[in-house]
């Protein structure tokens, strides 16, 4: 979205003064980077420079710029800020690139690129086996694995985050994010109160990191605290305006609170970051179904777009809208979800639970839930922020889902 934007229209949307520009060209072991600082709103450029350095010294071209830019800011700005030290998280520049790498392909948020980030952040901790960094970024791309993982592979990618977690906390007993992916491995392991007593102090460590505010916004909202998970999901957001991520978890945070609209609005936004991402398309057709005030038919033209993107069948996930409006206005209309969408969503079994239980197949929603449980699948700690789930609240067999997990029915 923001690569054909204005400057004006990029600083409208990130609410700063000034845009900085660059480029990068590499020549053999030679890198060259030209940067720009460009006033947002008149669209002058301000200030600009090249540099070219060695490919392994990108560590010194770094501070170089850094320390350029805050000039810039001061003489052009008039604004005063103070460069922190920028020690590097690590010397070898080999491991620096494949983080990196990392970071981009978990940035992706599929199961393609949480395998990527595996194998960077693997390779980067062959190169430095002291990058505390790296095992950090190890946890956090298991944990993404473990979303898309088959419930009979899930314990072991947790546990292999958690063993990286713990790597990067013996490395950097101070390190945030990997605080913050220890305890996303509690989470996911339904230890509520490990769970938020890591995210508290990573924290403490690291206010202003949206990723860590976002997973403890989604601790809060399972755990039936909705104000408080609405404060940590609104703050990532502003840290961060271009992270799906945070957008993600504010779209969660505003579902579980009933703010319908709202939620459709930061679905919306995920897909101005990224079209071709197919969770929101799913997300954004059932808020229109419980928003109750759009046709249907935008309902199955999201899931259709899901069904395409994912590689599925199209018209079985519109009759699922259908079938979903149909029973919202009359429940004596129960249907079945259609063998190819169950298909798809067998390894979610909320998500799938959500789908029975909308075109009013209560027992196979039941069923999904009851067999999740059973293996203990960590998508159950969800449930308390579905509202498409709310006609099972208080059935008993739900309930006693929730009572033996810990956690409590809206």
């Amino acid at each position: 979205m923001l690569r054909s934007a204005s400057p004006r229209e990029i600083a409208t949307e990130l609410n700063v003064q000034a845009i900085l520009e660059g480029s990068v060209r590499r020549t053999g072991d030679e890198v060259r980077v030209t940067a720009r600082l460009i006033d947002a709103e008149e669209g002058f450029q301000l200030w600009s420079d090249r540099y070219d350095h060695a490919v392994d010294d990108a560590f010194a071209l770094q501070g170089e710029i850094a320390r350029a830019v805050v000039a810039a800011l001061h003489g052009q700005l008039g604004r005063t800020v103070e460069v922190p030290p920028l020690d590097p998280i690590t010397q070898d520049p080999m491991a620096h690139d494949k983080y990196l790498w990392g970071q981009f392909n978990l940035n992706r948020r599929t199961e393609e690129g949480a395998r990527d980030a595996v194998d960077n952040f693997t390779m980067a901790i062959g190169f430095d086996s002291a990058f505390a960094d790296a095992y950090a970024g190890l946890a956090d791309a298991h944990l993404a694995l473990a979303e898309h993982s088959a419930q009979a592979r899930i314990p072991r990618t947790l546990e292999a985050a958690r063993a990286a977690a713990e790597a990067a906390l013996r490395l950097s007993p101070s390190l945030a994010r990997a605080r913050a992916a220890l305890g996303s491995v509690k989470f996911k392991a339904f230890d509520w109160q490990g769970a938020e007593a890591e995210y508290v102090r990573a924290l403490e460590a690291t206010p202003d990191d949206p990723w860590i505010r976002q997973r403890y916004a989604e601790l809060l909202a399972g755990l039936g605290r909705g104000d408080d998970a609405l404060v940590h999901a609104l703050v990532a957001v502003e840290r961060d305006r271009l992270s799906a991520g945070s957008w993600y978890t504010l779209l969660r945070v505003q579902r579980a609170r009933g703010q319908y609209a709202d939620a459709i609005m930061a679905g919306q936004e995920i897909l101005k970051l990224n079209p071709n991402e197919p969770e929101p398309w799913l997300d954004l057709g059932l808020l229109f179904l419980l928003e109750g005030r759009r046709p249907a038919a935008e309902a199955g033209d999201a899931f259709e777009r899901y069904a395409e993107l994912r590689g599925g069948d199209p018209a079985a996930f519109r009759s699922v809208a259908v079938a979903a409006d149909r029973f919202a206005a009359d429940s004596t209309t129960a249907s079945r979800v259609p063998p190819e969408v169950a298909a798809m969503l067998i390894g979610r079994p909320v998500q799938l639970a959500v789908f029975h239980q909308i075109v009013g197949d209560r027992e196979a929603a039941l069923s999904a839930l009851n067999r999740a449980h059973r293996e203990g699948h960590p998508d159950l700690a969800s449930l308390p922020t579905r509202p498409e789930l709310a006609r099972l609240w208080q059935h008993p067999r739900f309930r006693a889902i929730l009572a033996d997990l810990g956690l409590t029915a809206p």
